[in-house]
C-alpha cells in the first residue's frame, strides 16, 4: 500500500507537470520528433552507465571484502535498478544484502559501511563536478544569481538533512569506514573517477534526448543539471524517483535560463530510454541471482 501511493505521488507530480507545459509547448509536434533509432541510442547509452556501475560495485566490494566477480556486480546493477524503479527508497539495496548475506555471510555492519562510504563518494564526486564546472564557467556570474546560488546551498542541505533523518547511524558508519577508505585510497580515487565519468555519460545521454527533440541547451549545462541530480535523487521519495526528477530537471533548467518544459519532455525520454534495458535484463539477472544462489546452497549443502 505504501509502494502504491509512493507510486500515486509520483505520477501525479509528472501529470501536473505535464498539464502545467502543455499550455506554454507544442508537446504533440516535440513528442513526434521522437523515433525508434533515438530510443536505442540512448537504451545503448543506458547499458554502458551500467556497466560502468557494475565496475564501481567490484571495485566496492574490493575495498569492503569479500570480493564479488565481475558479472555478479552486473547482475546486482541490473537487479537493483529494476527493484529501484518498482520500489521506493532504494529497496535494491536490501535485495543486494540478502544475496551478499546469503552467499558470502557478508555482515550488516561491513554491507552499510561499504554501501554509506560509496554513496558518501559518489555524493562527493557529484559536488566536486558541479563546483568545478561552476569555475570552469563561471556559471555564479554568467548563469546563477545570487538568489538561484542560494536556492542550490539550500537544496543540498536539505537533500543531506533528509538522509541523515532516514539514515541516523550514517555519520558513525562513515567515520568508522574512514580508515578502510584510507588504506584503500587507489581503489577510492578509481570509485570517484568512475563516478564523475557516470555522470559525464547520463548528462550526455540527457544531451542526445535534448538533441533529439531540437532543445536549444548546452553540454555544461546539462551537465550541471545531471550533476544536481546526483544530489537530490538520493532522497529517493517515490518510486524510482518519479516526479521528483523531472521537477528538479524543471526547476534547475529554469534557473540556467533554459525552457523547463522542453528539458522535461527531455528527462521523460530520458527516463524511458534508460528503463528498456533494465526492464529486459533486469529480469533476467534476478534470474541469475536466484539460480547462483540456489548451486551456492547446493554447494554447500
Amino acid at each position: 500500500m505504501f509502494s502504491y501511493i509512493k507510486f500515486v505521488v509520483g505520477l501525479l507530480i509528472v501529470s501536473i507537470l505535464l498539464f502545467f507545459i502543455s499550455g506554454r509547448i507544442e508537446l504533440e509536434r516535440v513528442v513526434s520528433l521522437v523515433n525508434i533509432q533515438s530510443i536505442f541510442l540512448l537504451s545503448i547509452i543506458s547499458v554502458v552507465i551500467s556497466i560502468l556501475l557494475s565496475l564501481q560495485l567490484f571495485l566496492s566490494f574490493k575495498i569492503f571484502p569479500p570480493k564479488l566477480y565481475f558479472l555478479e556486480c552486473l547482475h546486482l546493477v541490473f537487479n537493483n535498478s529494476l527493484v529501484n524503479a518498482l520500489l521506493p527508497f532504494k529497496a535494491g539495496l536490501v535485495l543486494r544484502w540478502i544475496y551478499v548475506k546469503k552467499k558470502y555471510k557478508y555482515s550488516i555492519v561491513n554491507y552499510l559501511s561499504n554501501t554509506l562510504s560509496i554513496q558518501l563518494i559518489q555524493l562527493a564526486s557529484a559536488l566536486i563536478l558541479f563546483i568545478f564546472i561552476a569555475l570552469i564557467y563561471q556559471i555564479d556570474n554568467k548563469y546563477l544569481n545570487n538568489q538561484n546560488f542560494l536556492i542550490f546551498i539550500l537544496t543540498v542541505v536539505l537533500t543531506c538533512t533528509i538522509i541523515f533523518l532516514f539514515k541516523p547511524r550514517l555519520l558513525i558508519k562513515i567515520i568508522s569506514a574512514l580508515n578502510i577508505l584510507v588504506l584503500n585510497w587507489k581503489k577510492v580515487i578509481a570509485v570517484i573517477i568512475i563516478q564523475i565519468l557516470f555522470i559525464i555519460l547520463s548528462a550526455g545521454r540527457l544531451y542526445l534526448a535534448t538533441i533529439f527533440l531540437n532543445i536549444n541547451v548546452q553540454f555544461h549545462q546539462i551537465l550541471i543539471i545531471q550533476s544536481l541530480l546526483t544530489i537530490i535523487l538520493f532522497t529517493n521519495l517515490t518510486i524510482g524517483n518519479l516526479g521528483i526528477k523531472e521537477g528538479s530537471v524543471y526547476i534547475i533548467a529554469a534557473s540556467l535560463g533554459v525552457s523547463g518544459e522542453h528539458m522535461v519532455i527531455a528527462a521523460l525520454l530520458d527516463r524511458a530510454a534508460s528503463l528498456i534495458p533494465i526492464v529486459v535484463i533486469g529480469s533476467y539477472s534476478t534470474y541469475w541471482l536466484k539460480k547462483a544462489l540456489k548451486h551456492s546452497s547446493n554447494n554447500r549443502g
